[in-house]
């Protein structure tokens, strides 16, 4: 259907076959339904190019008893436009983020919980094939089989995502610190959370712990936009010592 550029609807008859006539103040609706090209790329929209769209109808209508004349009539234009479609995209933490200047201390064994919020912006239709990049700094030991997802703001409602047909969690090759996100479809102004838990280690080479998420694809189309940053770092003030005291032969040892 991608290369039809014209529709004629034919209603002339009923569907028994006689003639249908459309009687005074009466309305008959047709709607169709089009999907916006999806290899559209970002310049284009930038442009605002117009699509024009013109619709006829060509009737007989009765102007006497006796007397048939044949319309022919012109809709008003419509144009309509290629965008993006509104997305949301956002990121908290347990504990609470610091700032770049002021990161959140943490220490060894501690655990640190993202949560990647992403809603669909639009108030009319859903977004489906959504594709979320993560990418979690060294340092970090991701929890990947304990990822949940949630819904809304219910957070008492979280399932795990590895159990999940509706979402799931792809951890790269080469990288393991980088997690692609998959969201089947979100329904218009509908919000979904992904809990990431981790623990910090001091086998990274990472101990300030910089992590922004971002979303890179919706309908299977090319897509950025990227969440909050969170900040937080090794705490590497403390360690354990071990303290040496050299002793001769013949003297107590202390």
């Amino acid at each position: 259907m991608s290369k039809v550029t014209a529709v004629a609807i034919d209603m002339r008859n009923t569907v028994e076959g006689t003639p249908f006539v459309l009687e005074s103040q009466q309305q008959v609706s047709a709607i169709l339904h089009m999907k916006a090209p999806i290899d559209i790329i970002k310049q284009d929209m930038e442009k605002k190019i117009l699509a024009y769209n013109t619709s006829w109808v060509n009737a007989n209508t009765q102007v006497s008893n006796v007397e048939w004349q044949d319309s022919l009539l012109e809709t008003t234009e419509t144009t309509v436009a290629i965008r993006e479609p509104e997305m949301e995209i956002h990121k908290t933490s347990t504990p609470v983020s610091g700032t770049q200047d002021h990161p959140t201390k943490v220490k060894k064994h501690d655990e640190i919980n993202y949560d990647i919020s992403v809603k669909n912006g639009e108030t009319s239709f859903l977004l489906n094939a959504i594709k979320v990049e993560d990418i979690l700094p060294s340092g970090l030991d991701i929890q990947l089989d304990a990822i949940v997802w949630y819904l809304g703001n219910d957070s008492t409602k979280q399932q795990l995502v590895k159990d999940s047909q509706f979402v799931e969690v792809m951890q790269d090759a080469k990288n393991k610190q980088k997690l692609i996100f998959t969201i089947e479809a979100l329904q218009a102004e509908q919000e979904l959370h992904f809990v990431i838990p981790t623990k910090v280690t001091d086998n990274g080479d990472d101990t300030l712990f910089v992590n922004t998420a971002k979303i890179i694809e919706v309908h299977q189309h090319f897509f950025e936009k990227e969440s909050e940053t969170t900040y937080h770092e090794l705490d590497i003030t403390t360690a354990d010592f071990l303290f040496y005291y050299p002793s001769y032969i013949g003297e107590n040892m202390r």
